[in-house]
């Protein structure tokens, strides 16, 4: 029942704080790429592999806590499913080459700025989960 809980609060908090970068992010666009989506996107892929490798390997936190952040929080904040209806938007508008820069950039930045957010964490930790296992 906590882990259910707990995914749900952060559900709710995700959903909120998706909400609200959309809001912050309306009117502005790169080359006519949907910005509100990107950006989640990347925050969403930096701030999960941080936390994860955080508090996996020095934060001590709860499984139920780590579930309710990791699959409630950037699971309601990230969003693959609305990324995709973007993309078969500007597909459907014939944005062909607007449609393929907005897959290829946000599958090469969310990679990297996952792999940023896992680096910093390990490296702030000086332990890797490797080490812990």
């Amino acid at each position: 029942m906590k882990d259910l809980l707990a995914i749900a609060l952060g559900g709710l908090l995700g959903a909120v704080a998706r909400y609200s970068v959309n809001q912050l992010a309306q009117g502005f666009s790169i080359i006519g790429i949907p910005t509100a989506t990107l950006i989640v996107n990347l925050l969403g892929s930096f701030g999960l592999a941080f936390f994860l490798q955080k508090s996996l390997t020095s934060w001590g936190l709860a499984a139920h806590w780590r579930l309710g952040i990791a699959t409630g929080f950037f699971g309601a904040f990230t969003t693959f499913s609305t990324f995709m209806l973007e993309n078969v938007a500007l597909l459907l508008k014939h944005n062909y080459l607007t449609a393929f820069s907005y897959l290829l950039m946000t599958a090469f930045l969310a990679a990297a700025a996952g792999f940023l957010g896992w680096f910093i964490a390990e490296t702030t930790t000086g332990q890797t989960l490797r080490e812990k296992e």
